[in-house]
C-alpha cells in the first residue's frame, strides 16, 4: 500500500514590523489630515463671524449718525427754530443734510425728503434723480413709493417732459391692485388743468367722481365738474341771448 504523503498547508506569513508601521503612519497621517480640515473650518467660521459683527456694529453706528442728521434736517425741513430763514435757505440746509445723512447711510426717508427739497427749490432734474435712487434701492417699501411716484410725475412735468410724468402715474395707478388710481388721477386732472386741456381734464375728474366717491379727491373733483357745467350752462346762454334778440328784431320789422 502507497504511503500517504501529507502535504503541508503553507502558514501565514506575519506582517512584517514595516508594513505595520507604514499603515500606522498613514492612518496617523490621515487622522491629521482631517484635524487640519476641521482647524480651518472652525477658524473661518470664526472670521466670518467676527467680520460680520464687525459690520453690524458699524452699520448700527452708522444708522445711528445717519438717524441724527436726518433728524437736524427735519428740523430745517418743517421750519422749526429756523424761523429767521427764507424757504429758500431752509430747503437748502435741509437737503445738503438729507445729502450728508444718505453719504453715511441710505434711506427711503431721507431719499424721499431729498427730492421734495430740491422740487421745492425747482431743482427738478436734481429731484428726479433722488426719486430715482429711492425707486432703485427702496421699491419694496410699503407705502413711500406711492408718494414718489406722484412727486416724481409732478417733477417730470415741471420739466416738460409730460410722457415720462404720465407714466409715473400709470405706475402709480396700478400699485397694490389699483389702490392709489384715485391720486393717480387727481394728479392727472390737474396736470391737464394746468396744461389748458380741459376735456382730458374733465374726463379725469369724472372718472375719479364716478369710480371713487370715497376717495379724498372726490369733493375736489365733483367741484371742478360743477364749476365746468356751470360755466359751460352760462355761455350758452350768453350764446342764446343775442340769438333771441335778433329774432325779435326781425319779428319787429
Amino acid at each position: 500500500m502507497p504511503k500517504v504523503i501529507k502535504r503541508k498547508l503553507p502558514k501565514e506569513k506575519p506582517m512584517e514590523a514595516a508594513e505595520v508601521q507604514g499603515a500606522a503612519m498613514h492612518s496617523l497621517g490621515a487622522i491629521k489630515k482631517q484635524q487640519k480640515n476641521i482647524t480651518i473650518a472652525l477658524a473661518a467660521v470664526a472670521v466670518i463671524g467676527i467680520l460680520f459683527l464687525i459690520i453690524s456694529m458699524r452699520s448700527s453706528a452708522n444708522t445711528e449718525k445717519a438717524y441724527k442728521i436726518e433728524t437736524e434736517a427735519f428740523d430745517y425741513y418743517y421750519s422749526a427754530n429756523t424761523e429767521t430763514l427764507s424757504e429758500k435757505d431752509r430747503l437748502k440746509k435741509s437737503a445738503e443734510l438729507f445729502q450728508q445723512a444718505i453719504d453715511v447711510k441710505a434711506s427711503p426717508i431721507a431719499l424721499y425728503y431729498l427730492g421734495n427739497c430740491f422740487a421745492g427749490l425747482d431743482k427738478h432734474e436734481d429731484a428726479i434723480k433722488a426719486y430715482e435712487l429711492f425707486l432703485e434701492k427702496f421699491s419694496k417699501e410699503t407705502l413711500l413709493p406711492f408718494l414718489v411716484y406722484q412727486k416724481m410725475a409732478q417733477s417730470y412735468f415741471r420739466t416738460g417732459n409730460n410722457e415720462k410724468g404720465l407714466e409715473m402715474l400709470a405706475k402709480l395707478a396700478k400699485m397694490d391692485n389699483g389702490i392709489f388710481k384715485d391720486t393717480a388721477l387727481i394728479t392727472e386732472a390737474r396736470h391737464y388743468s394746468e396744461t389748458n386741456q380741459p376735456d382730458k381734464a374733465m374726463e379725469a375728474y369724472k372718472e375719479l367722481a364716478l369710480n371713487y366717491p370715497a376717495s379724498p379727491w372726490s369733493v375736489e373733483a365733483s367741484s371742478r365738474i360743477t364749476a365746468e357745467e356751470t360755466k359751460t350752462a352760462a355761455e350758452s346762454k350768453s350764446e342764446e341771448i343775442p340769438a333771441e334778440s335778433a329774432i325779435e328784431e326781425k319779428s319787429a320789422k
